[in-house]
């Protein structure tokens, strides 16, 4: 399965699917216990349908173009119970989760992980992840719900060619939503919803066909931040585009919080260059509702409103 990714405008496509028209399904747990092990015997474009449930396991996922696909969205939970690190966490390209609940991991509740992509074995310290042929191409989360989750509810890191659509994120002491290290990434994060995070986009030197519109972010502490840090390479961050949002009141003491971070803005532009903020409504925020400020060193330039 490829996923191709068309951006015009605001209008945003993504077709992913296999041209076999027998599709092997694998029904968790009638035919596997569990979803990992469903994994286990998956072959690229084979979908996962996952019944209600509540399932205590942390899945990783290594077979290209599959699909894991919860039949109700409230009902397939996977839940972590704090003492596993990812809910899934994907290691190859062309990946979609569907319709399902994940909490209560230690970490990170969805991952999408480049390095561990494109390595395919120990980390090349002198390669840039996140550019050209080194990165997880083509992932997809739709209709999910992340909760509580010790880092982040979705999690893309040196990723490519990615859709997150129709979500929901609360409950993280760092994002709802996470796009780092990644030149271009080529993402697009549209009708989400997150509250009670302590950042609900965060996108640490995520450049290049970034779109983070038509959602909604509030009741964190703060709302939207493309940023520049050395904490990942390919810094400075740059171009993306954040429209058509509505950021409202993210300035709530009650969210989990990072120790030291921001607190009080709607969208803050930290060390970020060239990115286009237009068209947002962004309401009731005690230090700023938009902001431009340097960080670790890195000065925003070009940046539009």
């Amino acid at each position: 399965m490829r996923c191709a990714l068309a951006v015009v405008g605001l209008t945003v496509a993504l077709a992913c699917g296999s041209s076999d028209d027998s599709v092997r399904v694998v029904r968790v747990p009638e035919q596997a216990a569990t979803i990992a092990e469903a994994v286990a015997e998956a072959q690229p474009g084979s979908i996962i349908q996952i019944a209600p449930g509540v399932y205590h396991e942390a899945v990783s996922v290594e077979v290209p173009g599959i699909t894991l696909r919860g039949l109700d969205r409230n009902e397939v939970v996977l839940d972590g119970r704090f003492e596993l690190a990812n809910g899934i966490s994907v290691k190859a390209n062309d990946v979609a989760v569907e319709n399902l609940t994940v909490r209560h991991y230690n970490q990170n509740g969805i991952v999408f992980n480049g390095i561990a992509a494109a390595s395919g074995g120990p980390v090349d310290p002198a390669v840039d992840y996140g550019t050209g042929d080194d990165v997880l191409s083509g992932y997809r989360v739709s209709w999910v719900t992340t909760h509580n989750n010790g880092l982040y509810g979705v999690y893309a890191f040196a990723a490519r060619d990615g859709v997150m659509e129709y979500s929901y994120a609360s409950g993280h002491p760092d994002s709802g939503f996470y796009v780092g290290q990644c030149q271009p990434c080529n993402v697009v994060i549209r009708q989400v919803i997150a509250e009670r995070n302590a950042i609900g986009y965060y996108g640490t030197n995520a450049s290049g066909g970034v779109w983070v519109v038509q959602s909604v972010f509030r009741n964190n502490r703060l709302g939207i931040a493309p940023n520049s840090q050395d904490m990942e390479r390919l810094a400075p961050q740059a171009e993306a585009i954040v429209a058509g949002n509505l950021v409202v009141d993210n300035d709530d003491p009650a969210a989990p919080s990072i120790p030291d971070g921001y607190f009080g803005g709607g969208i803050a532009v930290g060390g970020g260059t060239r990115n286009t903020i237009v068209r947002n409504r962004v309401t009731g925020h005690d230090r700023a509702g938009i902001e431009v400020l340097d960080l670790n060193g890195y000065l925003p330039q070009g940046n539009r409103f």
